[in-house]
């Protein structure tokens, strides 16, 4: 671990020093949440916070090894790189700013203010997405020699990210998460996934987190043998193709999960 951090900061320092930022933040946030007792969308306005500073240090980091070991030139890794940092900043401190005051950071252009903060979270997303188009481009492209299962695992694990990045600007013009259903109703905990309505945010989860868990499964599998685990990993990847593609369709049609559902 040493190691990869000291690896991580030599070679990606934007992505080390927005994960600490974006870490600094997430106590921050713990810390009101216990405090504020305001309600934003039927939840405490922390929440939100802590649950974007989670994934964007997660994101960051996978993005940054991602990079270590990608055969591009130094200047196509330094532009991803500063692009993804940049584009995460735009979109942590954005969320924090409206959660500081008791506003809805998403879908809201209640005010020029409100818009402006909102427009540029959209703007921030779409320079990221096409960072990420463009890694999935250099990763189909000649590499060093990494497992063929970790390999693919980036490769479709890239790919579903897009499409769950393609899925929230869906949500931006549904001017929503929730089908059927007003936002801030009947949610799960921590989540707040809705329980009575569609919800488009389950399916988008699933999709960004396959970043994560398909590199993931690739190096698990193929540590006994190098040359093994393509197999599970693409049968990994359609699996979680389905269940992305299910829980979309479910939640434009307004229906809550079951397995959430009374």
């Amino acid at each position: 671990m040493n190691e990869y951090l000291g690896e991580l900061i030599r070679a990606h320092a934007p992505l080390f020093w927005g994960s600490a930022f974006t870490a600094a933040l997430l106590v921050i946030s713990l810390g009101l949440m216990a405090f504020d007792s305001r309600l934003v969308t039927g939840a405490n306005p922390w929440l939100k916070p802590v649950k974007f500073e989670l994934s964007i240090v997660a994101f960051n980091l996978t993005v940054a090894w991602m990079l270590t070991r990608l055969a591009a030139s130094g200047r196509e890794a330094r532009v991803i790189e500063w692009v993804v940092a940049v584009a995460m900043f735009i979109e942590i401190t954005a969320i924090v700013v409206q959660a500081a005051r008791g506003m809805p950071s998403h879908y809201n252009i209640t005010t020029p203010l409100n818009a402006a903060i909102f427009g540029s979270m959209g703007s921030a997303i779409l320079a990221n997405t096409l960072a990420l188009v463009w890694l999935c481009v250099l990763y189909f492209s000649p590499q060093p020699q990494l497992p063929p299962a970790i390999m693919w695992g980036v490769r479709l694990g890239i790919i579903l990210f897009l499409l769950s990045s393609l899925q929230g600007f869906q949500m931006i013009s549904n001017r929503g998460h929730t089908v059927g259903a007003a936002d801030g109703g009947p949610g799960l905990p921590l989540v707040r996934w809705s329980t009575v309505a569609g919800d488009l945010r389950i399916a988008h989860f699933i999709g960004l987190h396959a970043l994560q868990a398909l590199p993931l499964l690739g190096f698990i599998v193929s540590t006994e043998n190098r040359q093994a685990g393509v197999p599970v990993v693409a049968a990994a990847f359609v699996a979680i193709l389905a269940l992305f593609i299910w829980t979309l369709l479910q939640a434009w049609a307004g229906r809550p999960l079951r397995i959430f559902s009374a």
